[in-house]
């Protein structure tokens, strides 16, 4: 349900909304009352443009006259409790050219900053407005919206329920291809008849069976018999031209209706990891040094895709520490840099720098490398090795003079056919 917020003058001054459940908006909306707020160098210290406005205990963002004498360039508003931040916060600001948050601040409206504006945050945290693109949203079902700023990004939130992962043909069906069930589901099946209620039910059918690659909901509208018709692969997609027609439809919605699941968008579209290169070599001539890149083959249909690398999460939820994460066998003394990856779109490349940290540790010859994949569309959720090979390639023990003995590079495990 939506919270109320009171308009009276006994209300808070901020209220954080939710919207009713199954809403495809924000869950974040910010109401600003800003009378409360005091003057701006009565609370703050202002001087050559800067107003040092750092731990003050404010809780709010303190208001500025443009009428002044003194107008603001840079902001900091670090070390106070500003949890939220309203359109209008900034009005009267009309050469602010920098602002500081506190770690606190969750949410900042939209509206609320000025084109131009350079954004910094003093500190980490759980936040619903990112400034810089490496930041990430703690909410894997934030998507990053971007508002008028350059560089900024708002969470774009959308509830999920099953058969909302699947991608939709509206007047479309399949042919060429048998059903699983003969007859398909209809409301007088004995198992699974819900399916027959909507494209959306027909869908989340076929997402929960495993066989399932596509399906088409077929409203039969003559017979007054819907039925869902789930298959084991994708056949040829047929439109009928004259189904397009606003009148040839049942309610508003179309007559036919196909689709694929997650798991038919990953097979078949590539919405899924993409990882190189297929070997990735640490050895004396790349320094014990390599790089893996990361991207995305399709744009998530809403949400984010975390990837951590070179470890197995072992019942964490993502972002559990390092400590509750355990290297894949044969893989421990290895390091990544980053070892979480957060990607939003296809567009984007993330690269991993992977080292060998420990040589006392590590082990030689070649492994595949895990990733855990965690996601709010369910294409991308993917656990194990994948198609990227280490090579740790043994250190070169040449014969030295003088003394007898080879060189090393330092702490180095030694090859197995060299240990006593």
């Amino acid at each position: 349900g939506v919270a109320r917020a009171d308009q009276g003058g006994g209300g808070g001054d901020l209220v954080l909304f939710e919207p009713d459940a199954g809403s495809a908006e924000s869950p974040y909306a910010v109401f600003w009352m800003p009378d409360r707020r005091e003057p701006l160098c009565e609370v703050c210290e202002c001087v050559d443009s800067t107003a040092d406005c750092r731990d003050r205990d404010l809780a709010l963002v303190p208001a500025a006259d443009a009428s002044e004498s003194f107008s603001v360039k840079h902001l900091d508003l670090g070390g106070n409790p500003i949890h939220l931040v309203g359109a209008g916060s900034f009005d009267g600001m009309p050469e602010l050219e920098s602002v500081v948050f506190p770690a606190e601040t969750a949410h900042v409206d939209p509206r609320a900053l000025p084109e131009g504006v350079t954004v910094l945050f003093a500190g980490e945290g759980r936040r619903t407005w990112l400034a810089a693109p490496s930041d990430f949203f703690q909410d894997i079902c934030c998507g990053r919206e971007a508002v008028a700023l350059d560089g900024v990004a708002a969470c774009a939130y959308e509830a999920t329920s099953l058969g909302s992962s699947c991608v939709y043909e509206p007047h479309a069906q399949y042919v060429g291809v048998d059903p699983i069930q003969d007859g398909g589901i209809t409301r007088n099946s004995e198992f699974l008849a819900e399916a027959s209620e909507s494209a959306t039910k027909c869908g989340a059918m076929c997402e929960l069976i495993e066989e399932c690659r596509s399906f088409t909901y077929n409203t039969r509208v003559l017979f007054n018999d819907p039925q869902c018709l789930l298959y084991s692969e994708v056949g040829e997609s047929v439109v009928n031209a004259a189904s397009q027609n606003e009148n040839f439809g049942v309610g508003g919605g179309p007559r036919r209706t196909s689709g694929i699941p997650p798991r038919t968008r990953r097979d078949q579209e590539n919405a899924q990891l993409v990882a190189t290169p297929d070997l990735v070599e640490l050895s004396e001539a790349t320094d014990f040094t390599g790089t893996i890149e990361l991207r995305l083959g399709q744009t998530p249909l809403y949400g984010a895709v975390w990837i951590t690398v070179g470890t197995l999460l072992e019942g964490q939820p993502q972002g559990a520490p390092r400590d509750a994460q355990r290297p894949l066998a044969g893989l421990a003394g290895i390091s990544y840099s980053p070892s979480t990856v957060v990607l939003y779109d296809n567009e984007t490349t993330a690269r991993v720098t992977v080292s060998v940290a420990d040589f006392d540790d590590v082990i030689y010859g070649v492994r595949r490398v895990p990733f855990d994949v965690k996601a709010c569309d369910p294409a991308f959720v993917e656990t194990g090795p994948t198609g990227v090979r280490l090579n740790v390639v043994q250190i070169n023990v040449r014969s030295g003079g003088g003394g007898g003995g080879g060189h090393r590079r330092r702490g180095a495990r030694r090859p197995p056919e060299e240990r006593p």
